[in-house]
């Protein structure tokens, strides 16, 4: 894939898939958020390039998202989001995390993504506990 990959979303959400990306052998270019505060920082070693002009900044052509906007309990933002990038002629990949198992037969359509599950901190928990208990 020659284009950049670039991941809309610095949260919680954003990290799950840009390890999800990094682990099925993506080569992100960065990561653009709405937040000024997150700017300049990184997530898994990926920049957060600034916000959505980065991304304007770019060609169609030249760049393909992932969309890491969480939705707790309301998926507005991300829709939204999803369709201003859309409508101007950006394509959103489909991911899947390699540890995942899926049909052969399964189809997926664009902005999939399959995850794994994130366990790091019930074995922070467990080694914690685990620790104090023979302390």
């Amino acid at each position: 894939m020659n284009e950049k990959v670039i991941i809309v979303g610095a949260g919680g959400h954003g990290k799950v898939v840009a390890g999800t990306a990094l682990a099925a052998g993506l080569e992100v270019y960065g990561i653009v958020d709405a937040d000024k505060n997150r700017f300049g920082s990184e997530m898994l070693g990926i920049p957060v390039l600034g916000g959505d002009e980065v991304v304007l900044s770019l060609k169609p052509s030249e760049v393909r998202l992932l969309n890491g906007i969480g939705s707790v309990s309301r998926t507005t933002t991300r829709e939204t989001v999803y369709n201003r990038f859309k409508d101007a002629g950006y394509l959103f990949l489909t991911v899947t995390h390699p540890s995942s198992w899926i049909d052969p037969d399964v189809q997926f359509g664009e902005v999939v993504q399959i995850l794994a599950e994130d366990a790091s901190e019930i074995r922070l928990w467990q080694i914690y506990y685990q620790t104090n208990l023979v302390s």
